[in-house]
């Protein structure tokens, strides 16, 4: 978001009253590049994430999707990340003079910088696997096949296996979990993350288009839609959701949501 954007959303906030937050997602994204690049511009990014959300932290959408589903039982305690503790190391980053300032910085940072490298890794693998499973066909030839990977391979992955630190898998949770969780992705935000999982599957697998990382990134975030919050994208994609059921569309393009329509 450039400089005049950030005082387009400033002002219509102060207009309509809205709160914008930050997630846990987005927290990762930035601070994994602590250390890599330029201090002043890692730390202009959380200046200006500040200046848009303050301290409005949404958790990670993992652990607050599943919670609602009755499924955090098979979370790893470890996993939940406190959104007072990143609102604070947020504070200290925009704070600071220089990176000297910041404390056990390399600690924060290697764990962001691993994760966010595994995650990719993972993504692109899963991709391939749908791939080699697709032979060059088209996703609606094989409906089924394209259902069970994912549900039992991406979103196992990233809502099961990872946030649970390997110890649950879907295949062995209890059939009634199974199809509580299988279910979860024909409603609300997790029908959206399913929705824009497909929507990236029919661009992802053109020959020779590479695998956009952030994409993932995307997908997570949609899990945090619930009451009422509101995903605003530029990514065209999102036009995909405009068949899904009026009830759960949430996500606006950032046309309409500097636009609004009088009474929307």
């Amino acid at each position: 978001m450039t400089q005049v954007e950030l005082g387009q959303v400033l002002r219509l906030q102060a207009k309509l009253s809205f709160r914008v937050w930050y997630s846990i997602v987005n927290y990762i994204e930035l601070i994994s590049h602590l250390g890599s690049e330029p201090f002043e511009i890692v730390r202009s990014w959380f200046r200006r994430m500040q200046a848009l959300c303050g301290t409005n932290v949404l958790p990670g959408p993992e652990w607050e999707f599943l919670e609602r589903l009755g499924l955090d039982e098979y979370l790893d305690p470890a996993w939940k990340v406190s959104t007072e503790k990143v609102s604070v190391l947020v504070k200290g980053i925009v704070e600071a003079g220089s990176i000297d300032d910041l404390i056990n910085w390399t600690v924060e940072v290697d764990h962001y910088r691993k994760l966010r490298a595994t995650d990719e890794k993972s993504f692109h693998d899963a991709l391939d696997d749908l791939r080699k499973l697709m032979n060059g066909g088209k996703l609606r030839d094989k409906p089924s096949e394209v259902t069970s990977w994912f549900v039992g391979g991406l979103a196992n992955f990233f809502l099961i296996i990872r946030p649970s630190r390997n110890k649950w898998h879907y295949r062995i949770l209890p059939q009634e979990k199974q199809e509580q969780f299988r279910k979860a992705f024909t409603y609300g935000s997790g029908m959206l993350f399913h929705a824009h999982c497909i929507a990236v599957l029919e661009k992802t697998l053109r020959p020779q288009k590479k695998v956009d990382p952030n994409d993932l990134n995307d997908l997570l975030q949609l899990l945090l839609i619930h009451d009422n919050r509101l995903f605003v994208t530029k990514e065209k994609l999102y036009r995909k959701y405009l068949t899904l059921d009026p009830g759960v569309q949430r996500v606006i393009s950032w046309e309409e949501f500097l636009n609004p329509v009088e009474g929307s």
